[in-house]
């Protein structure tokens, strides 16, 4: 399908929105691509939503980006954001930036790890790994608990 070396959908929502990544395509081609996708789906699917719609997405940071949105209301809840600082795609590692609360916070481990994590290994074949930016650090509560005169 027009030069494509990889396509894989990434997401489908029940309004009818899917999102694909595809690899190895000109960007001239992509709307055609995406024509030829809506309708593959129009006539296969069952019962196909009033509103198809479909997005190729050509480059990592994209797919992430778009993944993220389901996340950051809940990270938002707390005080904190989350931003992509880097892909290494042929490793499959997305580096991502804590903001807010979620800076230096222990607790951003287990977001990064069974929140985010677990979401782009679902959705995109290529992911591996996700790792801060920043390492977490312990908070300083201003008492030492077992220390010298401890007791």
């Amino acid at each position: 399908m027009h030069g494509l070396s990889q396509l894989y959908l990434i997401k489908a929502y029940g309004n009818g929105s899917c999102f694909f990544g595809a690899r190895g395509t000109k960007p001239e081609t992509l709307l055609q691509v995406e024509q030829k996708l809506l309708a593959l789906l129009q006539t296969k699917l069952p019962q196909p939503p009033p509103h198809l719609y479909v997005k190729l997405l050509t480059n990592p940071r994209d797919e992430v980006e778009m993944l993220l949105i389901e996340i950051q209301p809940y990270v938002a809840a707390d005080g904190g954001g989350i931003t992509v600082s880097s892909i290494d795609e042929p490793n499959g590692v997305v580096v991502l930036s804590l903001q807010g609360s979620c800076s230096g916070c222990p607790s951003s481990v287990m977001t990064l790890k069974m929140g985010i994590e677990t979401l782009l290994s679902e959705c995109l074949p290529w992911f591996k790994e996700v790792v801060p930016s920043e390492e977490p650090v312990e908070p300083d509560f201003g008492f030492d608990i077992g220390g010298e005169g401890g007791g």
